[in-house]
């Protein structure tokens, strides 16, 4: 270095005239590259913290790394698995972790009100069209207890939904403000949706949040709802139910087990013990009440690997008025099915057979489907540490004790 700063100080502090011009060429390009250091600074640090905060705003979407079931490729569908899981207690004393998060999502499409539109054909008549949008989005179920502050952060009107009992009103959802202008939303609407399971199944939602990050396609497809919804549409777990079915056998009443969830693949017990006999029949000369515990089928779920799901118990009482030996000749609707009159509900309705009456109460099983969820989000504290922490993280779960399999994703 001794030779360069020789020279440098020769060129810069010689006064002869032959020599002056260098002065102001070194000065310009001291100051040339010290402009192109800052910009070069200015741009990096732009850079960096642009990347930081989509960083921030797509790991607000999700998390920074997801617990789910071995066999899912994505949380977004596939297996369930179980809330209890045996490590929770031990990832809630990791002090690196901000916030464990169970949650669940399913595939919905929105329906606008009818817009009406008026148009001139070609043969120049007026007309008038009526048109909807739809619009697909991906809901998304959490709990009270979820990590709000990202959501909080960009809420740009109305509030949080608040998760309350079913009967209590329609469930509430936030939605982004580009979904809601997409379909003409505005808050404190009654939102129409559509959603695929065995058939088309349409609910409704009341829209009390509007949210905004920017990130246009995440914020397009991204609804929050409540948990226990979502577990409900997903069929998670099992829920039996007993049902007189709408025709007779032989002049029997046709007790039978319907179940929602699981593989398919169903034993009963109706008091003797499981086996694959789904219902029975019945001409009853006395009250009676049915009880059936549903499970799946053992042999079934070991060939296939599948997890186990909860047991589910359906009851269904009758309570005859009347002769109560009279025959069982029901009255028949015009569709050639059981005359029901119901009481208010689905599962409580009469069957009229002249000389006697029937009344059903039909009791469904309480379900297993809120003991599942399509994953756990984890948010940690600090990002520049998160590979590490989470390499340590998929060592020790896979220590811990479970009957389940889950991975790290």
């Amino acid at each position: 270095m001794a030779n360069e700063f020789f020279i440098a100080r020769k060129i810069f502090l010689k006064q002869n005239e032959g020599r002056k011009v260098a002065r102001p060429i070194v000065k310009i390009s001291i100051l040339t590259i010290a402009l192109a250091l800052i910009v070069n600074l200015l741009t990096v640090a732009v850079v960096i913290g642009f990347q930081k905060e989509v960083r921030q705003k797509i790991s607000g979407f999700s998390a920074h790394t997801t617990i789910l079931n071995a066999k899912s490729q994505s949380i977004l569908e596939g297996d369930a698995i179980r809330i209890d899981q045996a490590f929770l207690d031990e990832l809630s004393k990791n002090e690196a972790i901000l916030s464990i998060n169970p949650v669940g999502y399913k595939p919905v499409l929105f329906q606008s009100d009818k817009v009406e539109r008026k148009i001139t054909l070609s043969n120049g008549q007026d007309t008038t069209r009526y048109e909807q949008n739809i619009d697909g989005a991906l809901l998304k179920g959490v709990r009270s207890d979820y990590d709000w502050d990202f959501l909080e952060e960009h809420l740009v009107g109305g509030r949080l939904p608040a998760f309350t009992n079913k009967e209590e009103g329609l469930p509430e959802i936030l939605a982004s403000t580009t979904l809601a202008k997409r379909l003409g939303y505005e808050l404190g609407d009654t939102v129409p949706a559509y959603f695929v399971k065995e058939r088309a199944a349409l609910r409704q939602f009341v829209l009390v949040g509007l949210y905004n990050t920017g990130l246009e396609e995440f914020d397009r497809k991204t609804v929050y709802t409540d948990l226990r919804l979502v577990q409900d549409l997903n069929d998670w777990g099992l829920q039996a139910r007993i049902e007189v079915l709408d025709t007779l056998n032989e002049g029997y009443l046709v007790v039978k087990a319907e179940v929602d969830g699981g593989s398919g693949y169903y034993e009963y017990d109706w008091g003797e013990g499981f086996r694959q006999t789904i219902g029975v029949k019945i001409c009853p000369t006395k009250d009676t009440t049915f009880t059936v515990i549903v499970r799946e089928r053992t042999e079934f779920l070991a060939s296939n690997g599948l997890p186990k799901s909860k047991p589910d118990t359906a009851q269904l009482s009758i309570k005859i008025s009347g002769d109560k030996y009279a025959p069982c000749s029901y009255s028949f609707d015009a569709f050639g099915e059981l005359e029901k009159n119901y009481l208010g509900s689905e599962y409580q309705y009469t069957l009229d057979a002249g000389a006697k009456k029937l009344e059903i109460d039909s009791r469904p099983g309480k379900g297993s489907k809120h003991d599942y969820v399509g994953g756990f989000e984890l948010r940690y504290k600090e990002w520049e540490t998160l590979d590490q922490e989470v390499k340590e993280l998929r060592s020790s779960i896979g220590f811990l004790p479970t009957e389940h399999n889950e991975q790290l994703r």
